[in-house]
């Protein structure tokens, strides 16, 4: 199956790129109007509630529905940015990732003191000051698609690739 790297114009598509191309000045009038019309909502309340027509939606949505249709079938080369111990990287080598919850938190800083990684101290204040269990984290994992995002803490060696499927 075909990865598409949303930074990597090569590995998009043609069929999406020719109505990228073909479409190129009316998807620009249309994100102009749109940012014009946000503009005046942040003075207007009415424009937030009852926002005028973009003139140029027809063109993003069927832009949008031939990206998408052409994009189905394929993979997306995601990257999961995350700080993993030597024995996490091989267990998500062989077992995949995991969704982030409590239970794999607990078993994380647990092996993470037996193999000597973690002091009780330190195990301590992860336990008690924790967001994995909040409501916009719990049964949720994070992605980014463009390795240019990647640059910062640590760069591309602080993420793992994931090809979405």
């Amino acid at each position: 199956m075909t990865v598409i790297e949303a930074g990597s114009e090569e590995t998009w598509p043609d069929r999406m790129l020719k109505a990228l191309s073909d479409c190129a000045e009316n998807l620009a009038a249309y994100h102009a109007k749109r940012a014009k019309i946000d503009r005046a909502a942040e003075r207007d309340v009415i424009l937030r509630i009852n926002r005028p027509v973009n003139p140029f939606q027809e063109v993003w949505d069927d832009v949008l529905r031939i990206s998408q249709h052409a994009i189905s079938r394929k993979r997306l080369l995601g990257f999961h940015a995350t700080r993993l111990t030597d024995t996490e990287r091989r267990d998500i080598g062989l077992n995949g990732l995991r969704v982030p919850s409590p239970e794999l938190l607990a078993r994380r800083l647990q092996a993470a003191l037996s193999e000597g990684i973690l002091s009780d101290v330190h195990l301590a204040a992860l336990r008690s000051r924790n967001q994995v269990g909040d409501a916009n984290r719990r049964d949720r994992m994070s992605f980014c698609f463009s390795r240019g995002l990647l640059q910062d803490e640590g760069g591309h060696e602080a993420a793992i690739q994931f090809v979405g499927r």
